[in-house]
């Protein structure tokens, strides 16, 4: 860092604000409701979300490289599988979703119907486009 003051030269692992990529954690209490990444400003992000998401606070992870923060994000909301991370507004085939804290892929849309794939342990299944987006005007799509 060419500009640090000598000041901070003291501290081990200082780095400067603009030299990390973040992966963020929306809670609501002490649930992890969303998973997120951003290689600018946290804050910005969290504001965006503010509008459309219920949480209580938010953590982050800083890595200093951008392809080994799209990774852990990744890795991350396949672990914990928050929900806000598979809410669709209109699902489509192929996209993933989340129910009954667990993720699913869309097989077909019928009738308003969500028809998901066959898991190893679970057979396919049907549920209501309403209850996935919580939105009934678009259940009959």
């Amino acid at each position: 860092m060419n500009n640090l003051p000598e000041e901070l030269k003291e501290f081990k692992g200082i780095a400067k604000y603009d030299s990390f990529y973040y992966v963020y954690f929306l809670c609501n209490k002490e649930k992890i409701v969303y998973i997120g990444k951003t290689y600018e400003s946290i804050r910005n992000r969290v504001i965006e979300h503010s509008k459309d998401k219920k949480f209580t606070d938010c953590y982050f992870l800083a890595f200093p490289n951008k392809d080994i923060c799209s990774m852990k994000e990744k890795e991350l909301i396949f672990k914990f599988k928050p929900r806000y991370n598979f809410k669709a507004k209109y699902p489509k085939v192929g996209q993933e979703i989340f129910y009954d804290d667990d993720v699913f892929k869309v097989a077909a849309i019928v009738d308003g119907y969500i028809i998901t794939k066959a898991k190893k342990d679970r057979a396919p299944f049907a549920i209501s486009i309403e209850e996935i987006t919580g939105d009934s005007k678009h259940a009959s799509t």
